[in-house]
């Protein structure tokens, strides 16, 4: 631990003429450095999971009042997940109807994220307003396709 210096002369710990910095210098060297780098990016995810939360609250809230163009009117957002330094959202819709009519308001989504970022900003007091990508959830989709098939196999 020769690397430590003086808080107040700027010297190596052990070279310090001050009092009572020996009896520091002794004590830091049977201390044991402990790693946290753990802990450090624990509340990060803690703070994306609140952002991401708010987020898909204000978003609902945006779309359901705000926004009123008729192709997104049967879209709901199921998930929102936020960049650990907070500064971009993506959006996952579903929607009742077609492939191609979710595929679309999804389109009409993503060319109105200018607007729905402003509105975001004003209804929230975020440092920085998360940029938004619209993508098409695929998870529901997917699950009954599972269950689907799940179901004809335990069928004889």
């Amino acid at each position: 631990m020769t690397n430590l210096k003086c808080f107040r002369f700027g010297q190596p710990v052990s070279l310090c003429q001050a009092p009572g910095y020996f009896e520091l210098s002794a004590f830091l060297q049977d201390v044991t450095v402990i790693d946290y780098t753990y802990w450090l990016d624990y509340p990060q995810v803690d703070r994306t999971k609140k952002v991401a939360s708010l987020v898909h609250r204000e978003l609902s809230s945006i779309l359901q009042h705000k926004v009123s163009d008729p192709r997104i009117e049967s879209t709901t957002i199921t998930e929102v997940l936020v960049s650990k330094n907070l500064k971009h959202a993506t959006v996952f819709v579903v929607g009742g109807g077609t492939a191609e009519s979710l595929q679309t308001a999804v389109d009409a989504l993503n060319r109105a994220r200018a607007y729905i970022r402003r509105q975001l900003a004003s209804q929230t007091s975020l440092k920085y307003t998360p940029s938004v990508e619209f993508k098409v959830d695929l998870v529901p989709e997917r699950s009954t396709r599972v269950l689907s098939l799940l179901q004809k196999t335990r069928k004889p």
